[in-house]
């Protein structure tokens, strides 16, 4: 019995620039819903600034990791 392809065999791959676009579209999006979350009492400054703490960590850890991918396809073309 043969079984469908998995979303992740299939689908298109997602390069670290992706990635970085939209954590920062999401980022932009967290704020303007938090602003108003806090203002309407539905969620706390504390939760808020949590959250985007976390959101903000996640694209310096993708902005890292395409640093370090330049440096490393750089080093490889170096390399005799």
């Amino acid at each position: 019995m043969q079984t469908e392809p998995t979303h992740l065999e299939t689908a298109m791959p997602v390069t670290l620039d992706d990635q970085i676009a939209c954590v920062r579209r999401e980022l932009a999006l967290r704020r303007n819903v938090y602003k108003r979350r806090v203002l309407d009492k539905k969620m706390t400054q504390e939760v808020a600034d949590r959250e985007l703490t976390h959101m903000e960590a996640v694209l310096e850890t993708l902005t890292a990791c395409l640093a370090f991918k330049a440096e490393f396809e750089a080093a490889v073309r170096a390399k005799p």
